[in-house]
């Protein structure tokens, strides 16, 4: 919350979505681990990305920022 503040005096609230939605999330984790009663149950199935996709993944991400970076970037937007 304090970084959300400090970035809303710093830029008079021209915040970009992208980043508030980043500070939420990092927020509801916080929130999680910390105040949570009950330990979650999440299933790790072992896979996930090899290198080798992880850094064309890591590409495609920056190109789409890079060639965007006049718009509102949305956290859904760069998973897709």
């Amino acid at each position: 919350m304090m970084l959300l503040r400090a970035e809303l005096h710093k830029s008079g609230g021209c915040v970009g979505q992208l980043y508030v939605e980043s500070l939420a999330n990092l927020l509801t984790v916080h929130l999680l681990r910390e105040y949570s009663t009950r330990q979650p149950r999440v299933a790790h199935d072992g896979g996930g990305l090899g290198d080798r996709k992880l850094n064309y993944c890591k590409l495609q991400i920056s190109e789409y920022i890079n060639a965007h970076l006049a718009q509102d970037i949305q956290l859904a937007d760069l998973a897709q």
